[in-house]
């Protein structure tokens, strides 16, 4: 039993997240300051899954996301991914933008 306990930490442990991409719809991307790593949902964890999620997300001239609009992606990781990018900060503009950015879950290969 110990063992099981032992490689399912380890498996649960391996799991990650991240930001795969950062693109811009405008000319110019605006620079990720300050980014929030999105938990590994439970259910995804439990059964090993592994997933993208791409997002739409509109920029408010301090930086902060205004609006957060799934592209696509794995339903399982959408809410994770969404509440982290809501909590990101860009560098400041003069003007509202919109990047799309992917998070992907993975097993940290």
């Amino acid at each position: 039993m110990r063992l099981i306990s032992v490689g399912l930490l380890s498996l649960s442990l391996a799991l990650t997240s991240h930001v795969i991409a950062q693109e811009s719809s405008g000319n110019v991307s605006r620079k990720l300051v300050e980014r929030t790593q999105p938990s590994y949902p439970t259910l995804a964890r439990r059964n090993g899954l592994v997933g993208t999620v791409k997002l739409k997300v509109l920029i408010a001239p301090d930086g902060h996301p205004k609006d957060v609009e799934v592209v696509g992606g794995n339903p399982v990781f959408v809410n994770s991914a969404t509440d982290s990018v809501k909590k990101w900060k860009w560098s400041t503009a003069d003007h509202e933008s919109t990047e799309v950015v992917e998070v992907k879950f993975d097993s940290g290969t």
